[in-house]
């Protein structure tokens, strides 16, 4: 049923209920594209401009100790926990500017260093793996054509919404940073990730309180809890010597990784998928997300 927030409100209970929340928010999402317009399709900068840019925003944040810390809690806790053979990254913001005179401004700054982030996750993780390299997606309704080349010259394929957020099995790593939560209600319907680093709980929780009923926002946090409990945890680091721009980069986040299962050891696909384990099934049908992807076209969310 519809309440007067325009939500529709379905408990999900069990494979079903979940796979009727992601069609209820693929139905919102359509509202939401409508009233937001649709991406552009001009750039200011160009790849090379980008490039530069990525250089110069992100050198703070590898000196810092932060850099650091976040290297050793991927490698020094990666054969206790779940391994990752596909990674994605939601709502990055773009990198391109409405004009030259932006360049640098806060919303780049956050976009390249999250980025940067979600790509020393992901080398630490190939290195842990004898090298076996880790398939990476992006997803951003924002991204301008400069952004898909660029990201696609890192070996990133940028996907269009919502074909990311059917990627999710038990092998995926997960980034999405200030993520709204109607996106994470997306990633989360399905499955849970076997690496999430995204809003804390306690974060999500202080949402709630100004949304105490909105469903969805409910049911996120029930997901990443679940994530949780089955995860160990650590704060995203961040470094005494950042300034306030830094600092609120990474603000509210955690990384869980959920910690390693006998069906781990399992045998597993080219593709990275796993098969059934036991019953219980540890991927999606194929064609879901294609067909998703037709039925919500140039959907903008993160």
């Amino acid at each position: 049923m519809a309440s007067d927030d325009g939500w529709h409100h379905i408990p999900p209970r069990g494979r079903r209920g979940r796979q009727r929340l992601a069609e209820i928010l693929a139905t919102e999402a359509v509202k939401v594209q409508t009233s937001a317009g649709t991406p552009s399709t001009t750039s200011v900068l160009s790849v090379a401009e980008i490039t530069a840019d990525h250089e110069k925003l992100c050198g703070r944040w590898r000196a810092s100790s932060a850099y650091a810390d976040l290297r050793a809690i991927i490698s020094e806790h990666f054969a206790g926990h779940a391994p990752i053979t596909t990674a994605v990254c939601l709502g990055l913001g773009s990198f391109d500017v409405k004009t030259l005179a932006d360049r640098g401004c806060r919303a780049s700054h956050d976009a390249h260093v999250q980025l940067e982030a979600f790509q020393t996750i992901v080398k630490v993780l190939e290195q842990q793996h004898t090298g076996k390299q880790i398939k990476c997606y992006a997803q951003e309704p924002s991204f301008t054509p400069s952004d898909r080349a660029y990201l696609s010259s890192l070996g990133i394929d940028v996907l269009d919404s919502p074909a990311a957020f059917g990627l999710v099995t038990a092998r995926t790593f997960v980034f999405g940073i200030h993520l709204p939560h109607y996106a994470w209600g997306y990633a989360l319907a399905e499955q849970l990730p076997g690496l999430y680093v995204g809003t804390d709980l306690r974060s999500l929780d202080g949402v709630n309180i100004g949304l105490a009923e909105d469903e969805v926002l409910s049911k996120v946090i029930e997901r990443v809890g679940e994530i949780a409990r089955g995860a160990d945890r650590w704060a995203f680091p961040v470094a005494a010597e950042w300034d306030s721009w830094l600092g609120a980069t990474f603000a509210g986040t955690d990384i869980l990784w959920r910690r390693r299962r006998k069906d781990d050891e399992e045998d597993h696909g080219e593709d990275g998928e796993a098969k059934e384990v036991g019953g219980h099934e540890e991927k999606r049908e194929k064609g879901d997300t294609a067909r998703l992807e037709n039925e919500v076209t140039g959907l903008s969310l993160g």
